[in-house]
């Protein structure tokens, strides 16, 4: 039999942060591209977190500018590339169960000063085995 990963995009209110996705269907091992993009010429810093069913957001990394970062945890699972300028993406490899969660993007401005609130949209992937 198959186990077959189906990825949906969220719905969110913000006007500034943009994902143009459509509904996909993954097998095991397989990797996944994440796009987000925002309008705001203010924003310099994009971040990506997931959330597991029943469990807090976790940050799966940030992007300043051009420059990635990835969390420890996700180092062997996640890559970031794009300019925060306008645009992230978030590639994911190896696709498991584990897998399965919201992916929020976020968009922000990076201070050394201190943190501005963010404009977020949630990324939604339900996995079904069949």
């Amino acid at each position: 039999y198959l186990h077959i990963f189906t990825f949906i995009t969220g719905i969110s209110n913000s006007q500034d942060v943009h994902q143009n996705e459509t509904d996909r269907i993954k097998f095991p091992g397989q990797s996944e591209e994440l796009h987000c993009s925002h309008s705001s010429s203010s924003y310099n810093a994009m971040l990506w977190y997931k959330q597991t069913r029943g469990k807090g957001l976790e940050l799966i990394g940030y992007l300043v500018m051009s420059s990635g970062t990835v969390e420890d945890k996700f180092k062997d699972k996640a890559n970031l590339e794009g300019n925060a300028n306008k645009n992230s993406v978030l590639k994911l490899k190896d696709l498991s169960s584990d897998d399965s969660a919201v992916y929020f993007c976020a968009a922000s401005i990076h201070s050394a000063v201190g943190c501005l609130p963010s404009q977020q949209k949630p990324w939604c992937i339900n996995m079904q085995l069949q």
